[in-house]
């Protein structure tokens, strides 16, 4: 436990440098309103100050719990539930999954809590049933293979047809539900849910519907709420703003946090309490996790709380007032039409606070093997958010039915996505659910309500409607993305062009990655010592393959080699490349991972070490002097290498070679064999299989070996 607290303290800077960038954009944006057109009194923005300080520990803190802890546990118990094949199983499992991880969303306690005309228990349940419903038609999809915007058209016609019936209070607050239900907790477990999920099926666009599932869970909340509008009658209720606080010193300021915490330390245990639950019930069942990878998690789920604690505290007692109250002061004037641009620049930088827009990025990403970067989703979603903001303002002043933007925005999302490549439909969708979060629900929606309170409008029906509408714009600026995308890969082919250093107007735009890793561009591309940036997106993915996938790359050096090495001489190995930085070497791909591995390294020991019988290796062995085979004792496949007394035998890797054959790049590597110093015959040659290493990669059905996978994540963690 030690070891992973200490690994962790390195990420937790990394973290908090991530929440600094996306939070003080926001606070910078806030004092120059507050110094110039918008004054506030000094208690509101001190405890706006520090509200933004806990955010900003929060968003530290959360993002790695979730990467440790969320992820792992939605992946293992997606793989775990469709590894079953028992479709009862799925379906009942997925309608329990949804409805206890929705009940823990603290996004959908903060909506339910402004809602002035319905009971918030019956709110929550209401968009709980609805999500548990709707996980379960995500999971039919990803198993059946149903194209997205099939779905998505059948299920929002519905919605349309039935918001003709409903109550106009219900409207707003029905698509509200739709955002604030896909928030910190819920998206990480459930895209990883997706990633397991789709991990089961073996055609090629299993990737793609690995997304969706947000998308599918948004649906289910608002079709609820409709529903509930059809059977419920809402109570007659007034608003209640927020109540701005007052404090005289430094220690009632404190005082005021101090008395939000104990509700938010409360709430967030019951909400991660069914997960945890949850997860002990699958670890004992059917899981059967190593200590080491649980105490992982563990640690993970603390870090989850403190965050979600610290964020959720910094939002209520120091944003929600804030939001308010410069609402009425922007809007108050003679010149209402202000907070519309003001609005779009906070939209623009408020959704790179959201926590679960760090992990849908990450996500998107990882899954795309960095074609889809997440500083690229970043700004297409600042985009949107920005849109979005500014379309809900001019709601506000206008009182403008909020179906004259959602009906023609949703009809041309759906209407584009049979054109756009599908993975950016399903990535769209779950994005326009992330990207309306607990920012949004606390600073967004109270900004919108004090300004519907300054100009006299109808709180229910003109404020709320602002998460739905941050909901929809991003569907819209990413699908345009990927038909733009789409229409760049329809362009004829030109090889190599990328060997040109700079921009050729008409047929390519320069890219350093790609330039920089082409065999044409530079006479000395074979170098090893050439390092890409840290930041660069192949190099990420590379230490995540060798970091989540190692017993996979090691399974393809021994089939390579004929070498199965034992755990020593690969966490040496391993060791080595995390010292050197080995995902950042340019030789380093996707191709040739489990030979770079080994390439340069010292000599490595030979003796006890086990070799396939059937390898050009093992005869290699046998027919020299002082060095026997015998059987391995585990397998018929493999022999055990011995030899005579003080006789010492050794391998190297080496002499890599390339060329590019049909435009395909092939690659060996020199296997030497030395005995006391000497070399054993001539080179034996190693050849790389892109091809089946990627299959390999990309096996659902792979047995994990545990062993290695845990020595993996200690050495890398």
């Amino acid at each position: 436990m030690d070891i992973i607290l200490r690994r962790s303290l390195p990420k937790l800077r990394e973290k908090l440098l991530e929440a600094l960038q996306a939070v003080l954009p926001i606070v910078a944006i806030v004092l120059v309103l507050c110094f110039t057109v918008a004054p506030v009194s000094p208690s509101i923005l001190l405890c706006f100050l520090l509200g933004a300080a806990m955010i900003v520990v929060g968003i530290m803190f959360f993002t790695l719990g979730a990467e440790m802890s969320m992820t792992p546990m939605g992946e293992r118990v997606g793989a775990v539930i469709t590894r079953s094949r028992k479709l009862p199983l799925i379906l009942v499992l997925g309608f329990l999954l949804g409805f206890l991880i929705t009940i823990s969303e603290p996004d959908l306690q903060v909506l339910a809590d402004q809602v002035p005309s319905i009971p918030s228990g019956t709110l929550i349940l209401s968009v709980a049933a609805g999500v548990g419903l709707f996980l379960v038609f995500a999971f039919l999809r990803m198993l059946i293979g149903v194209a997205l915007p099939k779905l998505l058209v059948l299920f929002y016609g519905l919605i349309f047809l039935l918001a003709t019936f409903v109550p106009k209070e219900f409207l707003a607050v029905a698509f509200d539900s739709g955002g604030v239900t896909t928030g910190p907790m819920t998206v990480p477990f459930i895209m990883a849910l997706g990633v397991g999920v789709s991990a089961i099926r073996s055609d090629r666009h299993a990737a793609d519907d690995s997304f969706g599932l947000v998308a599918m869970c948004s649906i289910g909340p608002i079709l609820a709420v409709l529903t509930l509008g059809i059977a419920f009658r809402a109570a007659d209720s007034t608003y209640i703003p927020p109540v701005l606080p007052e404090v005289a010193d430094s220690v009632e300021l404190w005082q005021l946090f101090r008395e939000g915490l104990p509700t938010y330390l409360a709430e967030i245990a019951r909400s991660l309490l069914p997960i945890v639950l949850m997860f002990g019930a699958f670890q004992l069942i059917a899981l059967r996790l190593d200590r080491r990878t649980l105490g992982r998690i563990g640690v993970g789920l603390v870090y989850t709380y403190i965050g979600l604690v610290l964020f959720l505290t910094g939002a209520n007692v120091g944003f929600m007032p804030a939001g308010n109250y410069l609402g009425q002061v922007l809007t108050g004037g003679g010149m209402r039409w202000v907070i519309i641009p003001i609005g779009m620049l906070i939209g623009y930088f408020i959704v790179k606070a959201e926590p679960a827009v760090y992990v849908l990025n990450k996500q998107v990403e990882e899954v795309t093997d960095g074609a889809i970067s997440a500083q690229a989703m970043g700004l297409a979603l600042s985009a949107g958010v920005s849109i979005s903001v500014g379309l809900a303002m001019v709601r506000v002043l206008t009182g403008i039915s909020i179906l004259w933007f959602l009906i023609p925005g949703y009809a041309f999302a759906i209407g584009i996505s049979f054109v756009v490549p599908k993975l950016y439909t399903a990535i769209a969708f779950d994005a326009g659910g992330v990207a309306s979060g607990p920012m949004t629900a606390t600073f967004l929606l109270p900004l919108a309500q004090g300004a519907c309170v300054a100009v006299g409008g109808n709180i229910v029906t003109d404020a709320f409607g602002v998460v739905a509408m941050v909901a929809m714009t991003p569907l819209i600026i990413i699908q345009l993305i990927g038909l733009l995308r789409r229409q760049q890969d329809s362009l004829p082919h030109r090889p190599y062009g990328r060997h040109i250093g700079h921009d050729v107007p008409g047929v390519a735009v320069y890219d350093e990655d790609a330039y920089l890793s082409c065999p044409f561009s530079d006479p000395g591309y074979w170098r090893t010592d050439r390092k890409r940036k840290p930041s660069n997106p192949t190099g990420q993915a590379l230490y995540r393959i060798m970091r989540d996938r190692f017993d996979r790359v090691e399974y393809a050096w021994r089939e390579s080699s004929g070498l199965l090495l034992g755990i020593k001489s690969l966490r040496r190995a391993l060791t080595v490349w995390r010292n050197d930085k080995g995902w950042l070497n340019y030789g380093s791909t996707y191709h040739n991972l489990p030979q770079m591995l080994f390439f340069g390294l010292p000599q490595e020991t030979l003796y006890g070490q086990c070799v396939s019988k059937d390898s050009p290796l093992a005869s290699r062995l046998a027919a020299a002097d002082g060095i026997f085979l015998e059987p391995s004792g585990f397998s018929d496949s493999y022999l055990r290498i011995k030899t005579s007394r003080f006789v010492d035998v050794g391998f190297v890797l080496g002499a890599r070679k390339a060329r590019v054959v049909n435009d395909r790049l092939t690659e060996t590597f020199l296997l030497g064999v030395n005995v006391e110093g000497k070399p054993l015959g001539s080179d034996l040659v190693v050849h790389t299989d892109p091809v089946w290493f990627s299959r390999i990669l990309n096996m659902p059905d792979w047995h994990e070996n545990h062993r290695l996978s845990a020595m993996a994540a200690d050495v890398l963690d």
